[in-house]
């Protein structure tokens, strides 16, 4: 006899606004980042240990989580109910900047 187990797959949807930014992706053929999106439809606890996700909570009390994609690329996504909101893509050096300029205010 053997077990069997089964994923929940949920559904993911990109946010309006990043279609443009993915047009330019898919032109360039970045396959790897559309392989992430489309991975998330796997989303679960051993997911999240897996490729390394990290979350944060914004002021509107929202989760955000945050996962990586081939050639540097960050992808933000949050739940709305059962369903995956894609809200944002940008690349690692991106992120660097913003800390950098955080941290020079900061002094």
């Amino acid at each position: 006899m053997t077990a069997q187990t089964s994923k929940a797959t949920r559904t993911v949807t990109v946010h309006s606004s990043m279609l443009p930014g993915l047009d330019t992706l898919q032109a360039k053929g970045e396959k790897g980042v559309f392989e992430v999106i489309e991975s998330l439809k796997d989303f679960s606890e051993t997911f999240v240990k897996e490729k390394k996700i990290k979350k944060a909570t914004a002021s509107d009390n929202k989760d955000y989580y945050m996962i990586s994609a081939p050639k540097d690329y960050r992808i933000i996504f949050y739940f709305e109910g059962e369903e995956i909101i894609v809200f944002d893509i940008f690349l690692k050096q991106r992120l660097a900047l913003f800390a950098d300029k955080a941290e020079n205010t900061t002094k």
